[in-house]
Parts: structure tokens; sequence; C-alpha cells
């Protein structure tokens, strides 16, 4: 079991030994690089840290990092589970000098969960489901309260920071399987080493394109700041195909009475496997849920009666 062999550290997945939880934006550009996107999220603001190295989010709160999820391509161990000296290295690195004890994994949505003895921190792998980005497994090491709170919210509406003027691309329209079939060579070389970001825009039509960020926003301003030599990147657009195919699956679900966590599952499950991607993913249940919710109120609703 990975919990065998978590004890002492053997670092081989680039971190910087110094980084820890509680970090600021500037500290997080200095260890991740400058290359990011923005999304809002219920705790704070999610930053995506995207290059050919790693990938990595972080959720900031009250301008601090309070949990990083890492999706990495490492092949699992011949027993089917994460690399202990992986794993080790980013308990070590996170969260220094602290002793770790597994604990119950469902109530994460995960594969293995492990709190620390201060109950403090809780990390969490998933591994055996299809992950985000075509990464093979993920890791998130957090804020107890946090994993927790992320671990069992419900998505909401995402929304994606400004962060870039965007140079106008190859659009296409969205085949029935958008946004992973229809892809040219060159599309399809961005999205496998996740040179990707994603908009949520119900009210165009969906697409994916190839654009440049030539511009991101200052951390401490605000502004914008110009880069020099852009590198491409795959822009993928959750439109109005998507949503309504999410709103058919949602109303559907209410005629024939599903519960709402039943929606909630089988939306979920829908939109994974339709996008592999957890903000396609995310927009697709918001969708549904908000389809299923309306839909009940008129399944819900008496019939009219005279007299």
């Amino acid at each position: 079991m990975l919990i065998a062999l978590i004890g002492f550290l053997c670092v081989c997945f680039s971190i910087p030994a110094h980084a820890k939880l509680g970090e600021t934006v500037p500290q997080l550009t200095k260890r991740f690089g400058k290359s990011y996107t923005i999304e809002s999220d219920a705790i704070g603001k999610m930053y995506k840290f995207r290059s050919e190295k790693l990938s990595v989010d972080v959720l900031v709160s009250n301008d601090m990092s309070v949990a990083e999820t890492y999706f990495t391509d490492k092949p699992l161990t011949a027993s089917g589970e994460p690399p202990n000296d992986i794993v080790r290295a980013i308990l070590k690195t996170n969260v220094p000098q602290t002793r770790w004890v597994e604990m119950d994994a469902a109530p994460f949505k995960a594969d293995y969960a492990l709190q620390s003895s201060d109950h403090e921190y809780i990390a969490v792998l998933r591994y055996t489901r299809p992950q985000p980005e075509n990464s093979i497994w993920t890791m998130t090491v957090g804020r107890a309260q946090v994993v927790r709170s992320v671990s069992n919210a419900t998505p909401s509406t995402p929304k994606t920071t400004p962060l870039a003027t965007a140079k106008a691309g190859s659009a296409r329209t969205a085949s029935p399987h958008f946004p992973w079939s229809g892809l040219t060579p060159e599309e399809q070389a961005l999205l496998n080493k996740g040179a990707v970001m994603e908009m949520y825009k119900p009210n165009e039509h969906s697409r994916h394109f190839i654009t440049h960020i030539d511009a991101v926003a200052d951390s401490q301003t605000g502004k914008a700041r110009k880069i020099e030599n852009p590198k491409p990147v795959l822009c993928l657009v959750f439109g109005m195909e998507d949503a309504e195919a999410a709103r058919k699956e949602g109303r559907s679900m209410a005629e024939c009475r599903y519960s709402r966590d039943q929606a909630h599952e089988f939306l979920f499950a829908q939109g994974w496997d339709k996008y592999h991607d957890r903000f396609l993913t995310r927009a697709y249940v918001q969708e549904g849920e908000d389809a299923y919710d309306e839909a009940m109120k008129k399944v819900e609703k008496p019939p009219f009666t005279s007299g």
C-alpha cells in the first residue's frame, strides 16, 4: 500500500524543496512559471499553470494557496498505484515535516486518501478512472476543509477570467463529439501537450480554434502585461450546441423522476465521457442541472382544477 512507504523524501517530481501551501501568487509564479489562466471558484480563484514540464492547478483564497492539484503522465506501478517516491515528494514539498495516516477515500470520490496527523491537511489520489487532461493520475493536497469542500461541491457555472487578447485562429464548427473529433494535426499536438484554454460561451456556437495568449493579467495590479513571442494554444469553447445537449438530458431526467443526486451523477458521467476535461464537464453538469431544476418545477406542479 502507498501508506507503507510514506515517511521520507525522494524528490523526483521537479518541485523545489522549499515550496509549500500558503504561498502568495508571486511565489507561485516564481515556482511554476508565468504561463497560466485563472478560473473563478466558489472558494477563491483557480490558477491553472501549464507548461511542457508540469500541469498544476492551485486554488488561491485570501491571496494564499490553500490546495494544489498535480496532473501527471508518470506511469502507475506494477500494482496499479501511483509511484510512492512521487507521492512522498509532493507531500513533503507541500507540507514539510508532517506525518500522514491513511483515511477513507470514498467521501472524496478518490482512490486513496491521507490525512496529516494534526488533521490540518488532506491528500487524495485518483487513478483508477480516466483523469482530466490526458493525465494518468492526479493528486490533490490542501487544507482539510478545502479538500472536503472541493470534493463534495456541486459544480457552479464556470467563468474564465479574461487573460488574453486573442488573435484570430482557424475557427471551425464543432463536431458531434466536440472537441475530440475533427482536430487538425496541429490542434491535436497542442491538445496532447496540454496547451489548452477553455471558454464558457453558451450563447455562441461551440467551436475550437488555435489562438495566442499575448497578454496576461498582473497578479498585483490586474493590468494586462504583454507576452513577447506568445505560443499557440488550443481554445475550446463550450457553446450553445453543448449547452442544449446538456439541457435535453436534464429535462429528460426530470421527466423520468430521477432524484437530483442521480441526475448529477449521470450528467457528470456523460460530460466526462464526452469531453474528458474538467472545465467542460463542469459546464455540462451545470447546464443540465439548471434544466433539470426548471423541469422539476413543472413535473411537481399539481394539475389545475376548476371549482
